[in-house]
């Protein structure tokens, strides 16, 4: 028997005692049951070293991972890691967000140990630069941050000096680092934004503060280190080295890691095509999006990004399109949104083209716009309007109608499509997030 350090986004750990043949879904259990978590299927543990992190299977073993670590870097970086200190353990495990994990999923949550976790991960990453916030949405969720931490605003004991040498556990480091901020006095700002959450309370704060980053549409990536060997008709420039590529349910997050402001985000209805090798990753993107906005007419951007863990990434956005296309399919069809299969598990698709049905174009006139909210009207009529009587002298004089023929069944089945694709599209021009959430409210 051995103990284990489980880690957490927050720099905390707890120390679980583990078995040579323990695998990774006990470690989950053991882990949920020292927390008192229940909402397990949201969370992963994740194998983390300094110059790489994977998302663990289930059925792995904690030995297993441990004992091939460095092969395992040596895989997907090229080149074994130098051990700077021999007494450091060569990978830490660390407990948190299950990767394309659907935001509406996380919303359904009540489970308060769940919730606070995922809020843990939100704060770290604000203040990482992961999600890039403003100067307002910095002091707006410090503020929050110190309501959930700290309780209601304590005139004798949050004052100035308070929070120096904790700023950076609230106020973001590409922040921090602006030198045209420098003068900022971030502390004052938070203190003033804390008062105005008073009386909140803390486990709803934390629902608040989640409900915000969730906006972002990274939010829920998981990121890979990517060099860009070419880019060609991008929307801004990005540097060769020091950028991430992360994959969420919505889409792509091309993230620069100096300039954080100069990032991309390329939805999965933008995506035309992708392809990769074992070290080579090259995504095309259509044209008319707002992730083409120097595209030419007939020709949208195109990245081709080298990187060892390129296999990963064609998984993980395999995963996440296949979803799109069957929630997209299951709803044109007017069923329910589809169980998906989770990360882990095997894909029968094969296809990297059109992540939306080729039927499925922009919706951008007016007629398009006022199909769409009359279907709108229409669906929200039908939810909410209750089942008439039964009236009988009613339908005596009233003989019901004749059943369309044919041809007018299907003129009818056209229309009713055409402004679900309206709605959708209306929607995925509008969205942040992904459009499996906004489904579940259809």
């Amino acid at each position: 028997m051995d103990f284990l350090q489980v880690h957490f986004v927050d720099g905390s750990h707890k120390t679980l005692r583990v078995e040579p043949e323990t695998t990774v879904a006990e470690l989950v259990a053991a882990t949920a049951d020292k927390l008192d978590l229940r909402a397990t299927h949201l969370f992963a543990f994740w194998a983390v070293s300094p110059v790489l992190e994977l998302c663990l299977s289930p059925d792995e073993t904690i030995a297993t991972v441990r004992d091939s670590w460095l092969d395992t870097e040596r895989k997907y970086l090229g080149k074994p890691r130098k051990i700077k200190d021999p007494d450091e353990p060569i990978v830490s495990f660390v407990f948190k967000r299950q990767r394309l994990i659907p935001k509406a999923a996380e919303k359904s949550v009540d489970d308060p140990t769940a919730i606070h976790l995922l809020y843990r991960q939100g704060i770290y990453e604000v203040v990482n630069s992961i999600t890039v916030t403003s100067v307002r949405e910095t002091i707006k969720l410090a503020g929050m941050q110190m309501q959930a931490d700290f309780g209601d605003h304590n005139e004798a004991t949050h004052t100035p000096g308070f929070l120096t040498s904790r700023l950076p556990a609230f106020i973001p480091r590409h922040l921090l680092e602006d030198k045209k901020l420098k003068k900022r006095n971030w502390e004052l700002d938070v203190l003033e934004a804390h008062k105005a959450f008073a009386g909140q309370d803390r486990t709803q704060i934390k629902l608040d503060y989640l409900a915000i980053v969730r906006k972002f549409p990274s939010y829920g990536s998981s990121y890979f280190p990517v060099d860009i060997k070419k880019a060609k008709r991008a929307p801004v420039k990005l540097p060769k080295h020091d950028v991430l590529l992360g994959v969420n349910e919505a889409g792509v997050h091309l993230h620069n890691k100096k300039q954080h402001k100069d990032s991309v985000f390329i939805g999965l209805r933008e995506l035309a095509s992708w392809d990769s090798t074992d070290t080579l990753l090259t995504i095309n993107v259509k044209p008319a999006s707002s992730a083409g906005a120097r595209a030419k007419k007939d020709s949208g951007p195109l990245y081709i990004l080298t990187t060892r863990q390129a296999p990963l990434i064609d998984s993980l956005l395999t995963t996440a399109t296949d979803r799109y296309n069957n929630a997209v399919a299951s709803y044109l069809d007017g069923g329910s949104k589809p169980k998906t299969k989770h990360p882990d598990s095997d894909s029968d698709s094969n296809s990297k083209q059109q992540p939306l049905p080729a039927d499925l174009p922009a919706a951008s006139t007016a007629a398009t716009a006022a199909t769409a909210a009359t279907a709108a009207t229409a669906a929200t009529a039908a939810a909410v309007d209750p089942e008439p009587a039964h009236d009988l002298d009613a339908a005596a004089q009233n003989p019901v109608s004749p059943a369309p023929t044919p041809a007018a069944a299907a003129s009818a089945s056209q229309d009713e499509r055409a402004a679900k694709i309206a709605q959708l599209n209306a929607l995925c021009d509008s969205m942040a997030g992904s459009i499996l959430d906004e489904l579940d409210g259809w």
